[in-house]
């Protein structure tokens, strides 16, 4: 899996996709796909993942959100089915999977790496 950036009715939300052009996002508790309107996320510079309660300095701001969410970042979490790209803001991650959205606080920020 990839990360994504998916473009939807609610704003532009990260999410996963995978290398046969589908992208899947989470909104409001439920899992979303798409095959036309997303972006992989690209990078010329090198990337790391990083532990932290808040964004790290140079995290990778890959959406936002028109329901008063605001601005998210992309991340990665740790789960039980491994690891899922999502989108985290403050301390939680969402990510899709079973369609369903889920939470939580073991993630990873991912990170332009210096």
């Amino acid at each position: 899996m990839w990360v994504a950036i998916a473009k939807t009715e609610w704003g532009t939300i990260p999410g996963k996709a995978d290398k046969n052009g589908t992208c899947w996002y989470s909104y409001f508790w439920k899992e979303y796909r798409t095959s036309q309107e997303f972006a992989y996320v690209t990078s010329i510079r090198p990337t790391k993942l990083v532990k932290s309660d808040s964004p790290p300095p140079l995290a990778i701001l890959s959406g936002y959100q028109t329901d008063g969410a605001g601005y998210v970042y992309a991340a990665v979490a740790e789960t039980d089915w491994g690891t899922i790209p999502g989108k985290a803001k403050g301390d939680t991650c969402w990510y899709p999977y079973g369609n369903a959205e889920h939470k939580t606080n073991n993630f990873s920020w991912v990170v332009l790496d210096e």
